[in-house]
């Protein structure tokens, strides 16, 4: 909504106006469907076309499609502000409800804390997958800095994971979104595979140059 020359450079006009707007309106199309924001931009088109139009003036036209006034907060945040959008799960824990007794038998209290790291307040879904395939959701409306949400399950708790279907482009660090309770090997197996691959390579090349000097 800023006016172009007041952008500081021309890298943060290109990174707000254009990668902001375009992962603003993904986020939207979330909320709203995809036709009802394809036909918002087809109804802003039509209507403006031979016109010089302001921001305010797309955002309106937005929400009189989308009939929701309860869009105007996310609207602001997005597209007036400068506030970041940043969800984060923080820990996870799984642990026996009867600890007091011996062994490790369920049911299984599992605990996890998702954080709002940034200032941008929107709902957003939460997962929680557990040993025997069950998982569970729940909807977090980000209005507080951290929250917290419990399940008493038979079965431990193997990953939490933030806007697992990808409906937030906004948030701005999608590497802390999820937390996992089991050891992923494949990146070390890769790394073992590449060392092993430059052992050989070497081992050959110095056998090369040993028979040439010999030679």
């Amino acid at each position: 909504m800023r006016e172009g020359w007041k952008f500081a450079t021309s890298a943060s006009y290109d990174g707000i106006v254009y990668g902001k707007t375009t992962t603003a309106l993904e986020t939207l199309e979330a909320v709203v469907g995809e036709q009802t924001l394809r036909q918002a931009l087809r109804v802003y088109f039509t209507r403006y076309r031979f016109q010089h139009p302001t921001g305010s003036d797309f955002l309106d036209t937005l929400e009189e499609v989308a009939g929701r006034k309860d869009l105007e907060p996310y609207l602001a945040q997005a597209f007036k502000g400068t506030e970041l959008l940043d969800y984060s799960v923080d820990s996870l824990t799984s642990d026996p409800v009867e600890w007091w007794k011996s062994g490790d038998a369920g049911p299984y209290h599992t605990s996890v804390v998702v954080r709002n790291k940034g200032t941008f307040l929107n709902p957003v879904k939460l997962e929680v997958g557990f040993a025997d395939g069950s998982t569970e959701q729940a909807t977090w409306d980000g209005n507080d800095r951290w929250a917290r949400f419990s399940w008493d399950k038979p079965s431990r708790v193997v990953y939490a994971q933030v806007d697992p279907d990808g409906n937030v482009p906004l948030d701005i660090n999608s590497f802390n979104n999820s937390y996992s309770l089991q050891r992923d090997r494949t990146a070390r197996l890769k790394l073992t595979n590449y060392w092993v691959f430059a052992q050989q390579l070497l081992g050959q090349w110095l056998s090369f140059l040993v028979e040439r000097a010999r030679g």
